[in-house]
């Protein structure tokens, strides 16, 4: 679940600070900042669309599989969102995020289900929405504080918050590799 904590306190720190940090760096107007931020959420949204709509239904990988793929993936776009100096190259990281979460969303929640067994499914599911929460709680709270100090650390502290994801995900797989293949 830790794992999950991270991936989640991720996504809330990015959408939190998106608008603060395209209006910043653009010197937009609030209307403006609202219509660009709407396209950088419409990218996350059509990539996750994609990537849970079309490539998982398509390949239909195992949660391991999505695990080791979605972390690294969230990771480039968390490099490419603090580098970006541009509309367009926001929108490139929103696009690369959103890939990400895609794949790594279903890999913890299925990967949770699979450990779980049949007998624990409503648990699980539920802790995994709590630790979902968590991390909107976390997310939002440390983002502004850190976006106050400079606009470039809510990049970067998804980018650590994606890191120690990664690993405690790959760990964890490491560790239960054996009943996660099974499935």
């Amino acid at each position: 679940f830790l794992g999950a904590l991270f991936v989640y306190t991720t996504m809330a720190v990015v959408q939190q600070t998106m608008a603060f940090n395209l209006q910043d760096l653009l010197g937009t107007d609030s209307a403006e900042t609202a219509r660009l931020t709407g396209f950088c959420f419409m990218a996350i949204a059509i990539a996750m669309l994609v990537v849970q709509g079309g490539v998982i239904q398509a390949l239909k990988p195992k949660p391991i599989l999505l695990l080791l793929v979605g972390p690294p993936v969230i990771l480039a776009g968390l490099l490419t969102y603090t580098a970006a100096e541009t509309f367009v190259g926001l929108l490139v990281a929103a696009t690369i995020i959103g890939t990400g979460f895609g794949f790594a969303t279903p890999g913890l929640q299925s990967a949770a289900s699979v450990m779980a067994g049949a007998n624990h499914q409503g648990k699980i599911a539920g802790l995994m929405q709590a630790t979902m929460s968590a991390g909107f709680i976390v997310g939002p709270l440390a983002g502004t504080y850190v976006y106050e100090i400079d606009r470039l650390y809510t990049g970067q502290l998804g980018v650590a918050a994606t890191i120690a994801a990664t690993v405690v995900i790959y760990l964890w797989i490491f560790l239960h590799r054996t009943e996660l293949s099974t499935d």
